[in-house]
């Protein structure tokens, strides 16, 4: 099989992971829309994510969580497992559009890294009609065409790149007071639940932010990198309930998330240069 690129129509290629079968199928191809009848309608996926370039035309987008937006060329469509959805090409238009799809495993394993594949707003991209995209379509296409396992594996390797390449552009369209209300919500956010483990770089791109971006802000206008900022944060309530409560240091510990009162005790010995017992007994 070969994949010849882009090209307008209907065009498909596909391969299955571990086996066979739909939960593990990857696959790739064009479509072109003409109208409401070509498409589906509240669809809904199970075992799959399905990533949707809208290379020409004009539509809309809409799901059950209630957002609806308009789609243009350059628009980047998420279909998100378990999410019924749909996209209607306007009447008469010329959509057209590539996409591809993976496993539902290889789509959580990218939400868990932090890339922002959610409902809501984030269900849309816009990262523009971009030659390097569409180029890097033609190197999945190419990939799945290739019969071996280390197409495959290729293959899947090239749509994660696809869409981190894809995440960037559209990140870079983001206006700068958008950026500045992003960085806004991180910062309230680290300050927020300080007895609960929280990844950075996870609540970055979910603000549509870049991790060493807010890093570099970050500690410019604080002094200190996010990490320290939320590490000092916890010594401070740590502080305040040593000195205002009659909690056992261990209660303590586990209130601030820590797994036991030794890992608390070092780390605030640490921070303030005395054990907590000390700290309690110098405020009475």
């Amino acid at each position: 099989m070969q994949w010849g690129g882009v090209r307008e129509g209907r065009r498909a290629a596909y391969r299955f992971w571990g086996g066979g079968g739909g939960s593990a199928v990857l696959g790739l191809g064009t479509i072109r829309k003409r109208s409401v009848g070509d498409c589906h309608t509240q669809f809904e996926l199970a075992d799959r994510y399905v990533a949707v370039y809208l290379i020409r035309g004009r539509g809309t987008y809409a799901d059950a969580s209630g957002f609806e937006t308009r789609l243009r060329a350059g628009d980047l469509v998420h279909r998100i497992p378990d999410l019924a959805h749909e996209t209607v090409p306007e009447e008469g238009g010329a959509w057209f559009e590539a996409w591809f799809s993976m496993p539902r495993r290889f789509f959580d394993g990218l939400c868990m890294a932090g890339l922002p594949l959610k409902r809501g707003r984030w269900a849309v991209w816009h990262p523009g009609v971009d030659a390097e995209l569409i180029r890097r379509i033609d190197e999945i296409g190419e990939a799945l065409a290739d019969a071996g396992a280390e197409g495959t594996v290729t293959a899947v390797v090239l749509m994660q790149e696809f869409l981190l390449a894809a995440w960037r552009l559209h990140r870079a369209s983001i206006p700068r007071g958008e950026q500045d209300v992003g960085f806004a919500a991180v910062c309230e956010r680290l300050s927020q639940d300080l007895g609960v483990p929280v990844s950075v770089p996870s609540l970055c791109a979910g603000a549509g932010i870049g991790y060493e971006a807010f890093r570099k802000r970050f500690r410019a206008q604080f002094g200190v990198g996010p990490g320290s900022y939320r590490q000092r944060l916890r010594m401070d309530w740590a502080r305040s309930l040593l000195a205002g409560t009659d909690k056992r240091v261990g209660e303590i510990a586990e209130v601030l998330g820590y797994g036991d009162g030794y890992a608390f005790s070092k780390q605030f010995r640490r921070a303030c240069g005395v054990a907590p017992s000390a700290y309690r007994d110098a405020q009475r």
